[in-house]
């Protein structure tokens, strides 16, 4: 394949994705991570342990004892957004 036809194909393909995303938010609207208050839960890290933080960036999960040592902290967090507490 020579590089202007790579360069096409490469075009082509991106125009692709561009229409699709923009038919995407045409129907659904904007995407949670492009909104961020659209998320109904949010995690507050300004107090997070830093072991906790690593894992969760490394692995995508952890439990929140993890992230949060501090008992009141933990409680905390359990509370965010519930009528419960």
């Amino acid at each position: 394949m020579t590089e202007d036809a790579r360069i096409t194909a490469s075009s082509e393909s991106l125009d692709t994705v561009k229409a699709w995303y923009q038919d995407y938010r045409a129907t659904h609207g904007s995407a949670p991570i492009e909104d961020m208050n659209r998320l109904a839960a949010r995690l507050e890290l300004d107090h997070a342990h830093p072991s906790g933080i690593a894992q969760l960036f490394s692995n995508g999960q952890t439990h929140l004892d993890s992230l949060y040592r501090d008992e009141g902290l933990y409680l905390k967090q359990l509370c965010v957004n519930s009528t419960a507490c």
